[in-house]
């Protein structure tokens, strides 16, 4: 068997595994706004402006030419669903909108904001059907953006104890299982599995 052929397939499948988490992160921000494009404004002058504002800020986000983020209106955005959440915490769209803010913060490689704008949701909306997204991207930020292995394996493990039936559990397996390995270490591992 050549190992150049074994170093370069495994070299793909570690370079799929991390476009995948690209594209997940993606495909999470893309149904947050589709689905707030289905929902109604509120009446209330205040929220109503505040609603206009995100959703004229969510219709100009991407400059469809070059596919690109503005990243000023990216912070706006975040900041503004943070702030509709917050005046409005009885809302059904609170956790919602906490949920967007933080994915975009997220995107916007903000880890500090980002963890703080999940708690909010743990710890104020715990029953919502968005907690379970909140724990399993708060392990993944500290996994991926701040390499906390120790934050991300409470994390992972706590978000398998409280959602094992979530369609996140096998990621979340698979991820505490990953935990901290490098590229190298993953290649070691896989020609290990592939001698026995």
């Amino acid at each position: 068997m050549n190992v150049n052929v074994t170093y370069k397939g495994l070299y793909n499948k570690v370079k799929r595994r991390n476009m995948k988490k690209t594209t997940f992160m993606m495909l999470v921000w893309m149904v947050m706004v589709v689905s707030f494009g289905c929902e109604q404004p509120v009446e209330s002058k205040s929220q109503k402006s505040t609603q206009e504002s995100i959703k004229d800020l969510e219709d100009s986000l991407f400059n469809a030419e070059t596919n690109t983020l503005d990243k000023k209106k990216a912070v706006e955005l975040s900041r503004l669903y943070e702030q509709w959440a917050l005046e409005n915490p009885d809302d059904e769209k609170a956790p919602d909108y906490l949920l967007k803010a933080a994915d975009v913060s997220m995107n916007m490689k903000n880890p500090r904001r980002t963890l703080g704008l999940f708690d909010q949701i743990l710890k104020n909306y715990p029953q919502s059907k968005f907690a379970s997204t909140a724990l399993f991207l708060k392990a993944f930020v500290y996994d991926d953006q701040m390499h906390d292995y120790v934050n991300a394996g409470k994390y992972y493990s706590e978000f398998l104890e409280k959602y094992p039936e979530s369609p996140f559990a096998n990621d979340a397996e698979a991820s505490l299982k990953n935990l901290g390995k490098s590229p190298e270490e993953l290649v070691k591992e896989f020609e290990m599995n592939q001698g026995n």
